[in-house]
């Protein structure tokens, strides 16, 4: 993997702050995360545009536009969450079937008290994937 693929994939989530385990849940709010609460959050990139991505098998082109490309852009600076109304999950799920199922990992979150607990995920970007003109 190149170095510019290393840096886009993050250290374990067990280094980073606040980090505890409840069985398959992260029981700490994502600090290392952008909190995506708006449509306006997402960069503004919506063109179609080339991503070149390295494996196993070498590197691969695919155009990626619109939605997709937002949330590829945000996930290529930092993983993400958001607020229900934004709704990631579709673009993450097209994401996933253009760069394969293990390009981007959804984490588990558990946070609160007694018996109110919200469950959520954060996105974070596990292949070495970047922009063709880079």
């Amino acid at each position: 993997m190149t170095d510019a693929a290393q840096m886009q994939n993050p250290a374990p989530l067990e280094r980073e702050p606040g980090y505890s385990r409840h069985g398959d849940f992260i029981t700490s709010r994502p600090t290392f995360a952008q909190r995506i609460t708006k449509r306006a959050d997402l960069p503004k990139m919506r063109d179609p545009a080339i991503y070149l991505v390295e494996d196993a098998a070498g590197t691969a082109r695919h155009v990626v536009q619109k939605r997709a490309r937002q949330v590829l852009e945000a996930l290529m600076r930092e993983p993400i969450f958001c607020a229900s109304p934004v709704r990631l999950g579709p673009a993450v799920q097209q994401l996933r079937e253009i760069f394969g199922e293990g390009a981007i990992e959804t984490v588990w979150h558990e946070v609160g008290e007694g018996d109110e607990y919200t469950r959520f995920g954060s996105y974070h970007l596990r292949a070495g994937i970047r922009r063709a003109s880079e």
